[in-house]
This record gives C-alpha cells, sequence and structure tokens, in this order.
C-alpha cells in the first residue's frame, strides 16, 4: 500500500519558500559586505556576525528542503524508473550534499559491501531527493563526518547512514511514519523533522522503507531498504 501524501497545500508552500528567498539573499549580500569590513572595524561584531550567519545558513536548509518537497509533488506518479549504478550514484549525492554547505558532517566516508547490487531499477529523481534529505537528518545530529554504506541482497538494496555521536535519550529506534513530523529540521535531541518523513515517504513508494536504529552510548544509523526494482 503506498501511503496518503503529506497534507500540505503545495502551491502556497512554493509562494513561501519563493518570497523568502528575496529577503534571505538580501541578508546574505549583507553579511559579505561586512565580512569585507577592515578588521579593526569588523571585530567588535564579528561574533555577532557569525550568529546571524549560522541562522540565515538554517533557514537556507529548511527553503532548500522545502523546494525538494515541492519538487517532489510536481514528478508525475508513480514516476519512471531508470536503471543506475548505486555506487556512482550515492557518490554524485554525497558530493552534491558537501558542496551546499560546509557542515562538519561532510565530506561523508562512503564504503561499498561486496553484497551491495550493482544496479538497480528506480525513479533515480526521487531516489535523489529520499537520499538528501536522510543526510539532512543524519547531519544535524553530527559533529564529524557521517559514514555512508551499502549493502544488499539479489532483490534489495540497504544505504545506512551512520551518526557516530551517543544519541540523547530522547531519540529512540523507530520505523520512520511519513505523516509524523514535529518540525522541517529535526534538531538532535528529536530527529523527526519532515526531512526524514519524505524520505520514508519515498521509500514506500518504492515498496521499500526507512527505519532509524540507535545505539545507546555509541551512535544512530538511518537504514534505507529499497528493492532493486520499484514497486
Amino acid at each position: 500500500m503506498i501511503p496518503s501524501p503529506i497534507p500540505i497545500d503545495v502551491e502556497l508552500l512554493a509562494t513561501i519558500v519563493h518570497d523568502i528567498r528575496n529577503p534571505l539573499n538580501v541578508i546574505g549580500l549583507t553579511l559579505r559586505v561586512i565580512e569585507q569590513m577592515p578588521d579593526h572595524l569588523r571585530s567588535e561584531i564579528q561574533e555577532d556576525v557569525d550568529f546571524l550567519r549560522d541562522n540565515a545558513g538554517q533557514i537556507e536548509k529548511m527553503l532548500s528542503l522545502l523546494s525538494d518537497f515541492c519538487r517532489l509533488s510536481e514528478l508525475e506518479d508513480p514516476g519512471t524508473p531508470a536503471s543506475f549504478d548505486p555506487r556512482r550514484f550515492i557518490e554524485e549525492v554525497l558530493a552534491e550534499r558537501a558542496h551546499r554547505g560546509n557542515d562538519k558532517a561532510f565530506p561523508a566516508i562512503f564504503t561499498r559491501d561486496p553484497s551491495t547490487p550493482a544496479s538497480v531499477n528506480l525513479d533515480p529523481v526521487r531516489a535523489r531527493i529520499a537520499l538528501l534529505c536522510a543526510l539532512t537528518n543524519a547531519a544535524g545530529a553530527s559533529d564529524c563526518p557521517l559514514s555512508v554504506r551499502t549493502s544488499g541482497t539479489a532483490d534489495r538494496l540497504t544505504i545506512a547512514i551512520i551518526v557516530k555521536k551517543p544519541p540523547p535519550s530522547t531519540v529512540f529506534a523507530r520505523r520512520v511514519n511519513p505523516e509524523q513530523y514535529e518540525r522541517l529540521i529535526a534538531t538532535q535531541t528529536e530527529r523527526r523533522g519532515l526531512d526524514l518523513a519524505i524520505a520514508s515517504s519515498i521509500s514506500a513508494q518504492f515498496g521499500g522503507s526507512l527505519h532509524l536504529d540507535v545505539a545507546p552510548n555509541e551512535g544512530t544509523t538511518i537504514v534505507i531498504d529499497w528493492p532493486v526494482n520499484s514497486a
């Protein structure tokens, strides 16, 4: 059973994303001007500038996530599967995500188990959005490079995104429900952002699933399970 779409007015959402980007671009340009000031003038306000840049970055991440959601809603249902090499696909997505910002979680460490299928037949556009959303969630909980590992069987592909940081007690193992989320970008004390809901929804459309594994005092792993051929 394919789950119901997340109930959001996508047209209104796209308008909001577009309109918020305009003042955010102005903030970004203003920050660049301030950072080009002589050191003796900038030193007294540098802490405030750093605070503004960090928060502007958070807003940019939210808008990027919402843009992906809008893009997903515009795609034809159920999408057009295509054959691709999961190793090369993941490497390209990791490079794209690392280019988006200066998160401590990137560049990620990627390893491919010999059991990884050589080819899968899925909608690559949806697959990209799902993987980017899962990486965004993991990056928000990590202060060091993520580890991404693939494995599988003859008919399944598994992608594990590993955060090597002890999780707070408020984070627990669960199969992610695409209709349950707390906020756009999850905090590390929740891990209940729209990002994982989107990734889980796409996984379900493929005939797969997404769940969060928790190892107390060790770390967490987002496990994406996809069929080699979409449902």
